[in-house]
């Protein structure tokens, strides 16, 4: 400090006769100064192909303007994960079951929606299951191009990116169906398109082909921060929900989501997370 006192009190003192700054004369005693580090501009967001979306109001009730059960289901699901946002990373989100036909699509739909209520955030849903994905259908969307023709090199991320509901919901549709995407779901360029996403968006919603029956959840739970486990109250399998359950427990399994639960419906207050009121 004294040294750098002393380089300022002569700069003053031969300002006059040198012409030279004070700046100038510190330069001389404690080196140049180092150039600023560039500021890297926010992430633009691609602009999305616009389409007029048809959502079916019975898979997606956040578009109908009556309230229900359900709906205050999954707010409060969005406020438990902000809560544990604010303890860890948590903006890619994947959404699987067990088994199919217990309400993930559903949930990881909706569960989309509603954090795109909040016209603050930026959120996309991204259909990742290439063998059947049914999301389209939810919001009468097109489903190609899709996930399948980026990870085949066939389109750009910017040409998949949708949009047709609230203006900061976005949506990536599984694109032309396939019976084996396993290599695609695995390659590098689906890691790629999630770093590209998170630079984008506060939330990326994943949704998957049920994780007893294929490995591609397993694959997308690595690149993803935490899990959420859809269980059908009453039909999923205990042994298969097991099972599924012990694996995401090793990919940061964040919590269960009961579906369609007797109990739940006549009393609010007794779940863990969530329940949803429609299957998938």
């Amino acid at each position: 400090m004294s040294r750098i006192y002393e380089a300022l009190q002569k700069a003053q003192k031969e300002k006059q006769s040198s012409g030279r700054t004070g700046i100038s004369m510190l330069e001389e005693m404690v080196g140049p100064r180092r150039a600023e580090e560039p500021v890297e501009p926010p992430a633009a967001l691609a602009v999305p192909v616009q389409h007029v979306w048809s959502p079916d109001k019975a898979k997606m009730p956040f578009f109908d303007t009556a309230d229900s059960l359900g709906k205050e289901q999954l707010r409060t699901l969005r406020s438990r994960l902000y809560q544990l946002r604010e303890q860890r990373r948590l903006s890619a989100l994947l959404i699987s079951s067990a088994m199919a036909g217990e309400g993930k699509s559903f949930t990881a739909a909706n569960l989309a929606h509603v954090f795109a209520l909040q016209r603050e955030r930026r959120v996309v849903l991204v259909d990742c299951d290439l063998r059947r994905g049914t999301l389209a259908s939810f919001f009468g969307a097109p489903h190609t191009p899709g996930l399948s023709e980026y990870l085949n090199g066939e389109v750009s991320h910017e040409e998949i990116l949708q949009s047709g509901g609230p203006e900061n919901f976005f949506f990536i549709p599984c694109g032309t169906r396939i019976q084996q995407p396993g290599e695609l779901i695995s390659s590098s360029r689906m890691g790629r398109l999630l770093e590209q996403l998170r630079a984008r968006f506060d939330w990326i919603i994943v949704d998957t082909p049920p994780a007893a029956l294929f490995s591609d959840a397993s694959v997308l739970a690595d690149l993803c921060d935490g899990v959420l486990f859809v269980v059908k109250s009453g039909a999923t399998p205990i042994r298969q929900a097991k099972i599924a359950s012990l694996e995401f427990k090793k990919k940061s399994l964040l919590g269960v989501v009961l579906n369609q639960s007797a109990d739940v419906l006549q009393d609010a207050s007794y779940y863990a997370y969530a329940s949803a009121e429609a299957q998938e």
